[in-house]
């Protein structure tokens, strides 16, 4: 389609060519305005020339036919596709409608070279609407989701994901998004020279879940940590979780990615993302940050279908001090961590404090945290999960001192 309308449009601005012979206005005047506007100057320059058109019909004949062409242009135009895509700033749109918009073109070329890059001071006029998908968060942050009601690869037409607006006249229509097996989607995080840590809240994520808990189907996978720091692949279910990702001392690139299999399944996710300064930043080294005097904490898939621990983790659930509380009760709804016969390995565990604590218990078990310093949970899941092992859910309440 798009090399039918560049044929087209090559033959119908050949058709007047006419007009750099009759004046050189190539250079002393825009060429890419308004086709009235154009033809304006046109008849304007041949008069200042000495050159009328009246009576002269073969003349007229042409102006009319050059005012059919551009009519022509106009039509063509409105059938080019203005995807994003290659923007990196600003929105793919056409050279009037980025006048219009009092924008400002920037150097990259969009639709084919038929449409231009452009930013304006009131972004909000331009700014495509983020309708699920790929997307490039800046600024404080911004949403990631699943374009429409769930996302399934299987069920998607084959084909690289395509999320292209068809103009027809001032309407913008988004067709629905196209997939293929083994897709990949993602959201480039861009945060600014100020910003020391990446704020990822979990609301639902729902993807294929794990073998023996090693995530070979679907994956979520956060890239540009600070070297050192393990952070958790992810799959299955994970329901109102934060991950706080140190990058002070990373060069990035900063990105999510979703590795999506083949396999037929419904597929969503809604994760919003927020840039922290050094003064909103939680402790480093704290994938989870825990800021309330009650709560819960719980291993990611504990809800899945089945429950099952991710393998190849380890990392730290921090509790804020809070004036007046010492002690954390936590009260374990699940713990299924390790062996049964209470000796821990090296492999499976939940460290509180100096202890060690692992097995498999079923209803309420309670443990506490003692204010002897900073408290946390750290979380230890080995690279086998051969028994399945479900991993852990809790509740805790800070104790008054």
């Amino acid at each position: 389609m798009q090399l039918f309308i560049r044929i087209a449009l090559l033959l119908a601005i050949s058709s007047m060519a006419y007009c750099s012979a009759l004046l050189d206005i190539s250079h002393e005047h825009e060429t890419d305005r308004e086709g009235k506007d154009i033809y304006e100057d046109l008849e304007a320059l041949l008069k200042e020339r000495g050159i009328s058109h009246h009576g002269q019909d073969r003349e007229g004949k042409r102006i009319k036919e050059q005012r059919a062409n551009f009519a022509i242009l106009e039509q063509l135009l409105a059938l080019i596709e203005f995807d994003d895509a290659n923007c990196t700033m600003g929105q793919c749109l056409s050279q009037k409608e980025c006048n219009a918009a009092n924008g400002t073109e920037q150097e990259a070329r969009c639709a084919g070279g038929f449409g231009v890059c452009c930013t304006t001071p009131d972004t909000t006029v331009i700014a495509p609407t983020y309708v699920g998908g790929d997307n490039v968060i800046t600024g404080d942050g911004g949403p990631f989701f699943n374009p429409g009601d769930s996302f399934d690869t299987a069920a998607m037409a084959a084909g690289r994901r395509r999320v292209n607006k068809f103009r027809q006249g001032n309407v913008t229509t988004t067709p629905e998004p196209e997939v293929a097996e083994g897709m990949t989607i993602m959201a480039t995080l861009v945060p600014s020279d100020d910003k020391v840590q990446i704020k990822i809240d979990i609301h639902n994520l729902n993807i294929l879940g794990p073998v023996d808990g090693e995530c070979t189907n679907d994956t979520l996978e956060v890239m540009g940590a600070n070297p050192g720091l393990q952070i958790p692949i992810l799959c299955g279910i994970v329901t109102d979780q934060q991950l706080y990702i140190d990058i002070d001392n990373s060069d990035g690139p900063y990105k999510i990615m979703l590795e999506l299999s083949g396999e037929s399944s419904p597929r969503t996710w809604n994760i919003t993302i927020k840039f922290l300064t050094e003064v909103e930043a939680v402790p480093r080294r704290c994938l989870q940050y825990k800021e309330t005097t009650a709560g819960t904490i719980e291993s990611f898939n504990i809800d899945g279908d089945p429950p099952m621990a991710l393998i190849d983790q380890t990392y730290t659930i921090c509790f804020k001090y809070i004036k007046g509380f010492c002690d954390v009760l936590f009260n374990f709804e699940r713990l299924d961590l390790g062996r049964i016969n209470g000796q821990c390995t090296e492999s499976n565990f939940l460290l509180i404090g100096d202890n060690k604590y692992c097995g498999d218990q079923i209803g309420t078990s309670m443990l506490t945290a003692n204010a002897t310093g900073s408290i946390y949970v750290g979380v230890r899941v080995g690279e086998i999960n051969e028994i399945q092992v479900e991993g852990f859910k809790a509740t805790y309440t800070m104790m008054p001192c």
